[in-house]
């Protein structure tokens, strides 16, 4: 009953937002296409409360090895940008975006969703959480109620950090009522 009310209400989000943001100009065969990012270049998040956050300006860097539940992958390309004014390390009211991939993923690697490291198989870690967005919290690309992809068009450290990554994806919080968002877009850091 509970995910047939969460299905019921997206889908009349998505028509009002359907409805009251058409632009003229936009291409009839890709409705929304022009909101995605004005520049082409980043996330757009719609929250269960039509709030939308845009993260932009990605900064980019490669993590030494890290270790989760036992696997091990040798360097992680991590992603992190704030949707508003101010600092997403320093401000914990700045809604923050991280995607982290493995940068030994293969280039153009289509990861569908929910995602989770797969045990023994080093090479297949992509992630996105956001901090939070509107009244949701803690969401993430690994909750089982998450849905979409994440095409990992490439991600590296040499010569110098990289991330591409294109998303279409709904996001649900971590914690049972913490909430779901929309995140379509294309992130190409540094740009």
């Amino acid at each position: 009953m509970r995910r047939s009310r969460t299905v019921a209400v997206l889908g009349v989000a998505s028509a009002v937002l359907a409805a009251c943001g058409s632009d003229p100009g936009e291409d009839a065969g890709n409705p929304g296409a022009s909101d995605d990012a004005p520049d082409g270049n980043g996330i757009l998040v719609t929250t269960s409360d039509d709030q939308t956050l845009e993260f932009t300006d990605f900064v980019v860097s490669c993590e030494p090895t890290h270790e989760d539940d036992g696997v091990r992958w040798d360097t992680a390309v991590r992603a992190i940008a704030g949707a508003g004014d101010g600092d997403p390390m320093t401000d914990r009211d700045v809604p923050a975006m991280i995607i982290e991939a493995d940068a030994a993923v293969a280039d153009g690697s289509t990861v569908a969703l929910p995602h989770h490291n797969k045990g023994g198989q080093k090479h297949t870690f992509v992630s996105v959480f956001i901090t939070h967005a509107g009244p949701a919290t803690e969401l993430s690309s690994a909750v089982e109620e998450t849905a979409g992809e994440i095409e990992l068009v490439s991600a590296g450290c040499d010569p110098a950090p990289h991330l591409e990554v294109r998303m279409d994806a709904t996001l649900h919080s971590e914690y049972i009522d913490g909430g779901t968002v929309t995140a379509v877009g294309t992130v190409s850091a540094p740009d």
